[in-house]
């Protein structure tokens, strides 16, 4: 019962053009809102990192039209959902394709900028951490900018939410948290400057639930 009305829940509070799917929810929506802020008018080439079913792709290649955009995903049906939803919005130019986000198959500074988002929470340790930003960071272009996000450890409310996960969701448990220093720390450490840092939900400041980074990669003297 408890775990049908956290899944009802999820699905009741994202967006209607976002329900459905795995990437489903309020504190997802507005970490694409602000992603989607931050990418405006921009141009060039921007990858999305664990892409899922492809929310993210899709809003920001219709916002922004001369973009190149790819996406990908290490879970193969969320690439085909993916494929499916940007097919059907006549944003089906974006490049797709199932891979590990702390190996990804491109090179060096190939992208203007790199979303990666809701991947945080996934890392089993700090190792996996280090490798996903590191990776990030490779193939962002100097100068280039990259979104990140992560739940606060020092939040009450997640704190309160994941210590009562086994009742509602068996995965949730899992989900790493983070201190915004430490975090920003590793951010520094492999070459990027933080430029930008929101804090998303109640109760406001270092205490909210939500922190998003925006770093920029710096350029070589």
């Amino acid at each position: 019962m408890i775990k049908r009305f956290y899944r009802w829940l999820l699905q009741k509070t994202a967006r209607p053009e976002d329900r459905g799917g795995i990437s489903a929810g309020y504190w997802q929506g507005r970490i694409r809102d602000i992603t989607l802020d931050l990418c405006a008018g921009m141009s060039g080439s921007v990858l999305d990192v664990g892409c899922g079913e492809g929310l993210l792709l899709n809003k920001l290649l219709k916002a922004n039209p001369g973009v190149k955009g790819f996406g990908i995903d290490i879970s193969y049906s969320q690439v085909r959902d993916a494929e499916k939803k940007l097919a059907a919005t006549a944003c089906g130019k974006a490049g797709l394709a199932q891979a590990n986000a702390i190996s990804l198959p491109f090179g060096a500074g190939t992208f203007d900028r790199v979303a990666a988002l809701n991947l945080m929470i996934c890392m089993p340790t700090d190792v996996e951490t280090d490798e996903l930003i590191k990776e990030v960071s490779r193939v962002c272009k100097e100068g280039g900018r990259i979104v990140f996000d992560a739940r606060n450890v020092l939040s009450p409310i997640v704190y309160i939410k994941y210590k009562l996960a086994p009742l509602y969701d068996s995965t949730a448990g899992a989900l790493r948290t983070y201190y915004p220093d430490r975090l920003e720390e590793k951010l520094i450490a492999n070459g990027l400057i933080v430029t930008k840092k929101f804090f998303l939900g109640f109760p406001k400041g270092r205490f909210a639930p939500v922190i998003i980074f925006e770093a920029e990669k710096r350029r070589r003297p």
